[in-house]
């Protein structure tokens, strides 16, 4: 009898609680500026300011719209950035290479945030080789199209006693037709990002992709080629719009495939921003795994000022049918 009074008795402790309320005061995190803005020579510099907030808040994010923010170049005042409708703060500048430029922001109640970035000279492209692999992709009840494999193997110049970042980016230019009943018009081209594949282990250590200023593609460093020159080797795959229906009796020459291929040499907080962001993703459903915290160059702040220099290559493909 005892003993199953003490079962009863347990069992009521044991499923009471499972029923009381806990009430916990979880601490607000505190506040920082977020400094957001990546720069390069062709482009006026702008940033965008907001303020950081909990996980837990559901709330749009918060443009501070009136901070103060000033640019400095190589630690003399240029201007103060002017605040516009699309949430950025924007300047007069275009950037140059091998100068340091320095966002200052203060706002009330925060503390003040200041990062800087010094824009390096790119890297060229010495030579693109490409091997055009064609592949007929039959879906069957007639459907049938066509994809290029194409192979390339671009190699550039390192600079040596540097440690320098780079990030790959692949893309097509098509050319865009505005269609009558009677003919077809062309209006220009319109480009695109491809993804690429790879086994080079310069490409592979980080592999995901990403989004610099509009640019998608792979980053990259020099760790193993410092000082050398290096021919990266990757894959993409490209489809052939002449063998659409409606564009068929495109002359060749006169509209190829149009591939380009940028390089952009990036400054090590960009790199490091990737890489801690790419695991921080790879990671972050893994209830077991130890959590990354996402880079940030931002003294006294959160966020990413920091930018990068571009070459390109073009590569232009006729005959394609």
């Amino acid at each position: 009898m005892r003993y199953s009074l003490l079962i009863l008795f347990v069992s009521f402790i044991i499923f009471g609680s499972c029923r009381k309320k806990l009430d916990i005061d979880i601490p607000e995190a505190e506040k920082h500026i977020v400094l957001n803005g990546i720069i390069n020579p062709d482009s006026t510099i702008r940033v965008r300011v907001t303020k950081s907030k909990s996980v837990l808040d559901n709330n749009e994010i918060e443009n501070l719209s009136s901070a103060d923010v000033k640019l400095f170049k190589n630690d003399i005042f240029v201007e103060n950035l002017v605040f516009n409708d699309s949430g950025y703060f924007y300047s007069n500048v275009k950037p140059e290479m091998n100068a340091n430029y320095e966002i200052r922001t203060d706002y009330p109640g925060l503390n003040s945030v200041k990062a800087d970035v010094f824009l390096l000279p790119p890297s060229e492209i010495q030579s693109v080789d490409t091997t055009v692999l064609i592949k007929i992709n039959n879906y069957g009840e007639g459907y049938i199209d066509t994809t290029y494999e194409i192979h390339f193997n671009l190699r550039f110049d390192d600079k040596a006693a540097t440690s320098d970042y780079y990030f790959l980016s692949v893309n097509t230019l098509y050319p865009v037709f505005f269609y009558t009943d009677t003919s077809m018009i062309f209006t220009g081209y319109e480009e695109y990002s491809y993804y690429f594949d790879t086994t080079d282990p310069v490409l592979n250590k980080n592999n995901n992709e990403f989004i610099i200023d509009g640019i998608n593609g792979r980053v990259f460093s020099d760790e193993l080629f410092n000082g050398n020159s290096y021919t990266l080797n990757f894959i993409a795959d490209f489809y052939n719009y002449k063998s659409d229906e409606y564009v068929k009796e495109i002359n060749d020459e006169q509209y190829p495939v149009i591939i380009v291929l940028k390089l952009l040499k990036v400054t090590e907080a960009v790199y490091n921003y990737i890489f801690s962001f790419n695991l921080n993703e790879q990671t972050r459903f893994d209830p077991f795994a130890q959590p990354v915290q996402v880079y940030s160059n931002v003294e006294n702040g959160l966020g990413l000022f920091s930018g990068y220099t571009m070459t390109t290559d073009t590569i232009v493909l006729n005959n394609l049918k």
